[in-house]
């Protein structure tokens, strides 16, 4: 059985092997993420490739990580799993990092031609494979791409544009890791859900590298009025300061993790060295 093979051996004979890998794209097992982890990209094709992955189509390069964890149907499983039940039909979502669509999609497949998603990607190359992600599933009146970056304030700002190897790292600031950058307009929920005449959102999914407390400090009234039901953030290399902060501040507004999460959370507040090393969604719900 494939399930009993060394991860790095699984990951040997797909890189050498197309009906390996479709054979691959369809079972799941534990640890699959990280057999298609150890997956060298430099054996996989170089053209852009349309899949279908778990019912949704994808434009994928399977040279960038991000899409070679959709094509292979390990990205995010957990986290999909635990937020579409959270999403009604013809309500309203919020995919706030959405890369190549992969949440938004899944979204908009949930909330149906009576609701709306609302995906903000500022890099425009990724936003480019968004749209295209978009169209090949007939999602255009349900998906709304937003093509700027969520902050505490209108205005421009630096953004650091991915490698081609990960389009998920893209980032606002300044980071000399990054050979390119570009000026990339911002705007605060707040002035967003006014000016969309938002009323309520179901889930709000957030990702985006460092700059989730940014994003609260410009949602102060949205959030204190309850307009966000559920908040799936990241939380990744910061000090456990930042951490405290940021979950103290939700906290004020009303909003409490999962009690099964509150003990990693927990040692994430107290454990810098801890907090530093671990990235990981939490799943944060109001309490009216």
């Amino acid at each position: 059985m494939i399930t009993r093979l060394p991860f790095k051996l699984i990951a040997y004979v797909a890189e050498r092997s197309e009906r390996f890998r479709n054979l691959l794209r369809n079972i799941h097992f534990k640890g699959k993420v990280v057999a298609v982890s150890y997956i060298d990209s430099r054996f996989l094709p170089r053209t852009e490739i349309v899949e279908v992955c778990d019912g949704i189509k994808y434009e994928l390069n399977l040279q960038d990580d991000v899409q070679r964890f959709i094509y292979f149907n390990v990205c995010e499983r957990r986290g999909i799993q635990k937020v579409l039940p959270l999403v009604s039909e013809g309500g309203i979502c919020l995919d706030i990092g959405a890369n190549v669509g992969f949440y938004a999609l899944h979204f908009a497949r949930q909330v149906g031609n009576n609701g709306k998603v609302f995906a903000f990607e500022p890099s425009p190359e990724v936003a480019a494979k968004l749209r295209k992600n978009v169209s090949l599933n007939g999602f255009e009146e349900i998906v709304e791409v937003e093509e700027w970056a969520v902050s505490d304030r209108s205005g421009t700002i630096e953004f650091a544009i991915s490698p081609d190897e990960n389009s998920g790292w893209g980032h606002i600031g300044d980071d000399s890791r990054f050979s390119r950058k570009i000026t990339v307009r911002t705007d605060t929920l707040d002035n967003f859900f006014e000016r969309k005449h938002i009323r309520v959102v179901d889930v709000m999914k957030v990702d985006i590298e460092g700059a989730e407390d940014l994003l609260i400090m410009g949602a102060e009234k949205i959030l204190s009025e309850k307009k966000v039901r559920h908040i799936y953030m990241e939380f990744c290399t910061m000090s456990s300061e930042a951490v405290r902060k940021r979950v103290e501040r939700l906290h004020q507004f009303g909003y409490f993790p999962e009690r099964q999460d509150e003990k990693i959370l927990n040692r994430m507040m107290k454990d810098d060295q801890f907090s530093s090393r671990r990235v990981q969604n939490f799943l944060f719900s109001c309490v009216k």
